[in-house]
């Protein structure tokens, strides 16, 4: 029940509701992106804590261009209120990590939790085990609080200065089942070594209606946002999203609620959503996610995108694909575009890391200036085998350093094809034409002429896919 997903550095992560326990599934991401039918996976569990049904972690993902330093566990977090047992001396967050050898499952090591006292949060929404609480108008039917669990998803972001945790759960802001949204941002400076600590928290709930069932984001920027449900006795089930930027006070949400979609009425069962989720685009830094609302006694699920406004002028990085594809020996190219926010201008310089060796990248022009765009080569292509490369563009300015994922496709020069009907030399025939695969080739293109040399064009195709091709 409740599956979870998150991306780590060689694994994909998932966690679940199984009654007992909390477990934990690592799966052999090289092997699985590589099609090996020989990838497997490993099981983990963490303890139960009592009073409450529901137990869950949630894994960490993560966003954005820079992946997490190599060598640093995977990560899972949970929320511990100290109601729950006498054994929790104080409301906290939990951290545990995960290092797994897929070659020998015993070198395999869940380690954990490290905790993190947080501010005072009230789990009890209509008891500790009810799937029925918040209010919606018209109608005795209340939604489920999902009160147990980090929401979906908890996200990871590499800064490059430093690295962020951002994550969410609803809390009881003044003892009435009056729902809210508590927010966390922790930070790591100086990598794995070294240790997590709380930079930021804060309750969402500026009025009195309840918001909770949140997903949480955080940019490139630093800027974080918030989507989520708002309903109570007058305000009928709704989707909404506010969010902060970087230079903003600690612990407040200060952009203007917005709303995503109206609700029209209430649902007519107690079960809601069960999560959200929000996502960040690694082009434009603008906030993607899905969630849902209520009209006619059914909810909808709406998709949906926002960005958050800018304070200071910065620049953008986006390239118009993130995946090149080169035929040995042929260079691939990309191009980057850099944009330009409340007018910054200073010049912006690029590089590339953890390209494979053999490969070399050029930049034409570098720096840019923003507004402008540069194009990226990468050469030297029969140096490497056929196969896809992962690296990272980076850029660099005054206002900080970007980056985003960049993958190379290495194919090698398709081998000669052969027609093989109609016969060659034949005339008078009509029909499909056929030839036989060549090796490595993608795709072929097709010229039909009444002359041998090709000039006379009657037909011709391309990016056909297979070995036959009917006029």
């Amino acid at each position: 029940d409740y599956p979870k997903y998150s991306v780590w550095n060689s694994m994909y992560m998932v966690t679940s509701n199984e009654g007992t326990g909390c477990p934990i599934y690592a799966l052999d991401r090289t092997k699985m992106l590589a099609g090996d039918p020989s990838a497997t996976t490993q099981r983990f569990t963490t303890p139960d804590y009592p009073t409450i049904g529901f137990q869950a972690t949630t894994p960490i993902t993560f966003d954005g261009g820079s992946a997490p330093p190599a060598g640093a566990p995977a990560m899972l977090m949970r929320m511990a209120d100290d109601a729950w047992s006498a054994s929790i001396p104080n409301d906290r967050l939990e951290l545990w990590t995960l290092t797994v050898d897929f070659t020998t499952p015993g070198n395999s090591v869940l380690s954990g939790p490290t905790t993190y006292a947080t501010q005072p949060f009230d789990t009890e929404l209509c008891g500790y085990t009810s799937f029925s609480c918040i209010d919606q108008p018209g109608t005795s039917v209340n939604l489920d609080p999902l009160r147990e669990v980090i929401m979906n998803r908890a996200h990871y972001r590499n800064l490059g200065t430093h690295e962020v945790i951002v994550c969410n759960h609803v809390t009881d802001v003044d003892g009435t089942d009056h729902a809210g949204i508590r927010w966390y941002e922790l930070r790591r400076t100086g990598g794995p070594g070294q240790p997590w600590s709380i930079h930021q928290q804060g309750t969402y709930a500026p009025d009195g209606d309840s918001r909770w069932m949140a997903g949480i984001a955080i940019n490139d920027l630093g800027d974080i946002a918030l989507a989520y449900s708002v309903s109570s006795g007058s305000t009928a089930p709704s989707l909404r999203y506010t969010g902060r930027n970087a230079s903003d006070p600690l612990g407040q949400m200060t952009v203007t609620e917005t709303s995503i979609a109206a609700g029209t009425s209430g649902n007519a069962s107690n079960r809601w959503g069960d999560y959200f989720s929000l996502d960040t685009d690694p082009s434009t830094g603008s906030f993607w996610g899905t969630g849902c609302y209520n009209t006619t006694s059914s909810w909808r699920t709406r998709i949906f995108e926002f960005s958050l406004p800018v304070t200071s002028p910065d620049y953008t990085l986006a390239v118009t694909s993130n995946t090149a594809t080169a035929c040995q020996p042929t260079a691939a190219s990309y191009t980057i575009q850099v944009g330009s926010l409340l007018g910054y201008s200073a010049p912006v310089t690029l590089s590339v890391t953890g390209l494979p060796a053999g490969l070399t990248a050029g930049f034409s022009p570098n720096p840019v200036t923003p507004g402008g765009s540069s194009t990226l080569t990468i050469g030297n292509t029969g140096s490497v085998a056929m196969g896809s490369y992962g690296f990272t563009l980076q850029a660099s300015s005054t206002s900080g350093p970007k980056s985003l994922p960049l993958t190379l496709e290495v194919t090698a020069t398709p081998g000669a094809t052969t027609l093989l009907a109609p016969a060659n030399g034949a005339t008078g025939v009509s029909g499909a034409l056929s030839w036989n695969a060549a090796a490595n080739a993608d795709s072929y293109s097709v010229t039909i002429a009444t002359d041998a040399g090709l000039l006379n064009v009657v037909e011709s195709a391309t990016g056909v896919i297979g070995t036959s091709y009917t006029p």
